[in-house]
């Protein structure tokens, strides 16, 4: 093997250590970030970047390591309150550092993660995008990051949160693809219309006039939170994603489908493929009643049976057992 993981565990109920000889490892003068503790509830704690704390460890076992395999690489996140880059430590040359930052400051972190001079991946949970079941499009912003990466010597990108949520996602994630596979290098609005002509055939004006106002809603959203204080609490994350379905115009949407509808009038297979944009715009609706906690006992049986109904005849459309769907 070229490369061994020796990532940080991810998830589960633990706090990082706060005892002494551990937050001597902290710079005061690291980047702000917080750390998760989960009792009595879970909350977000103000607290300094862990990185210099992190990279202390990843270094020392890559320095041990490098001793008889010198030319062997170590894979180690740069991930949570440890996404920054340390301010004390130098990450040890045989440490590939995997970025996981987010869309928006992906450019930052990544130039300065590489001004240490190791080898760098892009390992974003882009494709969760907003974590709701509703139509979500962050396609160009991708699109452009994937990109700026392959021009910079960026050595890969491994998503996470891919979740083939095939009925609200389908444009940003043939969106990301094609930004790895571009050898002609077109925009990205040239690939967007052969998208919606190729898919959509003379329907394709208003698919992709559906798509643009999926991502003005995103873009607005992305805007929003990133004026908006730290999320401290769980709660106070979900109606940041609640701020999407909120943003979305349904109505809109609905008219974009039944123009198409209109213009592709016996199309089987276009059918089907608007068919499955209005589930997704259905989900959306759906999503935003029960987030906002106005469903009653009898919407909730409602929509078992709406989803029941519709991943019957396409189960590609969405995971039946996602845990965005037990609402």
């Amino acid at each position: 093997k070229k490369c061994l993981s020796i990532c940080l565990p991810d998830g589960a109920t633990a706090t990082q250590c706060m005892c002494e000889e551990c937050r001597k490892l902290d710079p005061s003068n690291a980047a702000k970030s917080e750390i998760t503790v989960f009792f009595p509830s879970r909350h977000l704690v103000p607290y300094v970047a862990s990185t210099d704390r992190v990279f202390t460890f990843m270094s020392r076992v890559a320095e041990e390591v490098s001793a008889e395999f010198p030319d062997k690489l170590l894979s180690c996140y740069a991930y949570g309150n440890y996404t920054k880059p340390p301010v004390r430590v130098k990450p040890h040359r045989n440490l590939m550092i995997l970025s996981v930052a987010g869309i928006r400051d992906m450019e930052r972190n990544v130039a300065a993660w590489r001004s240490f001079g190791n080898r760098i991946m892009w390992r974003p949970n882009a494709h969760g995008g907003f974590y709701v079941a509703a139509p979500d499009n962050t396609g160009r912003i991708l699109f452009e990051n994937v990109s700026l990466l392959a021009e910079n010597g960026v050595f890969g990108v491994d998503y996470d949160t891919m979740s083939s949520e095939w009925a609200t996602k389908p444009f940003m994630y043939y969106m990301a693809c094609k930004a790895h596979f571009n050898p002609d290098r077109l925009d990205f609005d040239s690939l967007a219309d052969d998208y919606c002509k190729a898919g959509f055939g003379s329907g394709w004006k208003s698919v992709r006039e559906y798509f643009d106002i999926v991502e003005k809603a995103c873009d607005s959203v992305l805007e929003a939170n990133a004026k908006s204080p730290p999320a401290i609490t769980w709660d106070q994350r979900v109606q940041r994603r609640l701020r999407l379905t909120k943003a979305t115009d349904y109505d809109a949407l609905d008219r974009c489908i039944a123009s198409a509808r209109a213009a592709t009038e016996g199309d089987a297979d276009i059918k089907f493929r608007l068919d499955r944009l209005q589930f997704g715009t259905d989900l959306g609706r759906w999503t935003n009643k029960f987030l906002g906690g106005t469903a009653t006992s009898a919407e909730k049986e409602e929509f078992r049976k709406f989803l029941a109904d519709y991943l019957a005849k396409d189960p590609a459309a969405y995971p039946s057992d996602h845990p965005r769907l037990n609402m």
